[in-house]
C-alpha cells in the first residue's frame, strides 16, 4: 500500500509531498509543494499550490505526476502544518475558500485615513498607474473564487470596467510606465504565465512568457524592461528580467540558493531593490542592476521594496515593528549611500510566504499610500461543494494494475 506524506525537512527545495510504502523502502518526492495532496483513483492527484487547487494525473506504480496542470479551484484554503482544506470522492470535491475581503484605503505618510477606493472586496492584489489616475486590482467577483484584472478610474469617481475574463486567475498586475500596457499573471494553460493587455482594450491580451514555472511580475523599468519573480522547483525563488515584448528572453538579475522576490528597478533603471531570506531571515538589499555587491536597507527584518518615483526614497514595510518604513537613498559613483530608516505607519497585512505579493502601492509624489486592509473575519467561510466537478476534468483514462 502506497500513502502520500509531507516532509518540511527546513529547505524548500527538498519540502513538498512523498510518496512511500507501509512495507518500508526508500521514499520518492512527488511534488515540491507547500500543502498536502490526496489521491483520487485511477490516476489523478490533486494539491494546492499558491491557493489552487491543482489536477494532475498521476502513476503510481513509478510514482510519477504527468501531464498539465489543471486548476480545479482559487483561493483554496492551507495551514501552516500542511494541510489543505479540500476533500474529493467519487467525482465531486468539497473545499473551504480563503477569506480575502478588503478594503482598499489612502493613508498619509502619518498613517491618517484619508479615504476608501471601490467597495469591500475579494482583492488579490494591486497596483497603482505612473500618473497615479486610476488602480488595476485583480479581484474575485463573489460569483466564482477566480480572480479577474479591474481597472479603477480615480478620476472620474472611481468608474470601474473589466479587462480580463476567464475561468482561472488574472492577479498581479504592474503598469508600463506610460500607463498604456500592463502585465499580469495568469494560470489559464498550466502554471503562472504572464501576459501583456492594453487597459483600454478588454480582451485584448497577448503572451509574454511561458514556462514551466510560475511566473509573479514586479516592476516595468522606463527602459522598457519587465522584472519577476519565478520558482525554481530545485531551489526556490530567483529574480529574472525581460524585454517587454512578447516571447522576448529572459535573463536572470539574482540567481542563488536563497529566495529572492519582489524585485524593483530604480526610476532610472539602474539600480535594483529587491528581498531576499540569504540571512535566514527576509531582509531588503540594493544592487546594481547589472550586478556587483549588494547593500543591505533593513537590518531586523524588511520586506516589499517600493521607490518613490519623483525623489531618492525606497518604502519597505519592517517585518519587526510591522510598520512601512521609509529611507533616504542616493548613489556616488558605484556606491549607495542610504539615510536613517524612518518608520511611517503600521501594516496589518505582513506576510513573507509564496507567492511574495504586495499589499500597498506609492502615490506618485510619495506623499500617500493606497493600502490593502483586511475587513475578513477570522473563520473559514462555508464549504463549496462541486458535484461530477473531476469527472469533467481533462484527463486521459488508462488502467494500472
Amino acid at each position: 500500500m502506497l500513502v502520500f506524506f509531507v516532509r518540511n525537512p527546513g529547505k524548500e527545495s527538498d519540502e513538498g509531498i512523498y510518496l512511500a510504502s507501509l512495507n518500508g523502502g526508500p521514499t520518492r518526492m512527488v511534488l515540491n509543494t507547500h500543502s498536502g495532496a490526496s489521491f483520487v483513483p485511477p490516476n489523478r492527484i490533486l494539491f494546492v499550490a499558491d491557493g489552487t487547487l491543482i489536477s494532475r494525473e498521476f502513476d503510481p506504480e513509478s510514482g510519477r505526476v504527468t501531464g498539465p496542470q489543471v486548476p480545479v479551484a482559487e483561493h483554496v484554503a492551507t495551514s501552516s502544518n500542511f494541510y489543505s482544506a479540500f476533500a474529493a470522492s467519487n467525482g465531486t470535491v468539497a473545499y473551504g475558500r480563503v477569506a480575502m475581503t478588503s478594503d482598499l484605503v489612502w493613508k498619509t505618510r502619518e498613517g491618517r485615513l484619508e479615504s476608501t477606493v471601490g467597495t469591500l472586496g475579494q482583492y488579490v492584489d494591486f497596483a497603482l498607474s505612473p500618473d497615479g489616475n486610476k488602480v488595476a486590482v485583480a479581484q474575485a467577483d463573489g460569483e466564482n473564487a477566480f480572480a479577474d484584472i479591474y481597472v479603477i478610474d480615480l478620476s472620474r469617481g472611481g468608474q470601474k470596467s473589466k479587462i480580463t475574463s476567464s475561468r482561472v486567475t488574472d492577479a498581479t498586475p504592474v503598469w508600463a510606465p506610460d500607463g498604456q500596457q500592463i502585465v499580469f499573471r495568469s494560470n489559464r494553460r498550466a502554471g503562472h504565465d504572464l501576459y501583456l493587455i492594453d487597459p483600454d482594450r478588454p480582451g485584448s491580451e497577448v503572451d509574454f512568457q511561458f514556462s514551466a514555472t510560475g511566473k509573479y511580475p514586479t516592476s516595468w523599468s522606463r527602459d522598457g524592461e519587465i522584472v519577476y519573480h519565478v520558482r525554481r522547483p530545485e531551489k526556490g525563488f530567483d529574480v529574472l528580467v525581460a524585454d517587454a515584448r512578447p516571447g522576448s528572453t529572459a535573463r536572470a538579475l539574482l540567481d542563488t540558493s536563497s529566495n529572492e522576490v519582489q524585485g524593483q528597478l530604480s526610476p532610472d533603471g539602474r539600480w535594483l531593490a529587491y528581498t531576499s531570506d540569504e540571512s535566514n531571515r527576509p531582509e531588503v538589499y540594493i544592487r546594481a542592476k547589472a550586478g556587483g555587491p549588494r547593500k543591505p536597507v533593513s537590518v531586523k527584518g524588511g520586506i516589499d521594496p517600493k521607490w518613490a518615483r519623483t525623489s531618492g526614497e525606497l518604502f519597505y514595510i519592517d517585518t519587526t515593528s510591522r510598520r512601512l518604513t521609509s529611507v533616504g537613498v542616493s548613489f556616488r559613483d558605484s556606491d549607495v549611500v542610504l539615510g536613517a530608516p524612518r518608520e511611517l505607519f503600521e501594516v496589518q497585512q505582513v506576510s513573507f510566504s509564496p507567492p511574495y505579493l504586495s499589499t500597498y502601492d506609492v502615490s506618485p509624489d510619495g506623499t500617500r499610500f493606497l493600502v490593502m486592509v483586511d475587513q475578513s473575519d477570522a473563520t473559514l467561510g462555508p464549504i463549496t461543494a462541486s458535484f461530477g466537478l473531476l469527472d469533467q476534468l481533462p484527463t486521459r483514462r488508462r488502467a494500472f494494475r
